[in-house]
């Protein structure tokens, strides 16, 4: 949590942009969330990776 009260993903959210999300070693947040084995979260960021947060709410519920 930073200074503001915000986790990683609040800041990834507010602050997008629309530019590549990829990073620095080119790896997707989707797939740094499967490589550490956390599915739920991997099947929501590919799912809005792909077609946007707002058509896949319904596995952000899950």
């Amino acid at each position: 949590m930073n200074n503001l009260g915000w986790t990683a993903l609040h800041e990834a959210v507010v602050l997008a942009d629309g530019a590549d999300t990829s990073g620095r070693f080119g790896l997707t947040p989707a797939v740094h969330a499967e490589q550490r084995g956390l599915s739920a979260m991997a099947a929501f960021l590919s799912c809005a990776e792909r077609s946007g947060f707002e058509k896949c709410r319904a596995l952000a519920a899950n």
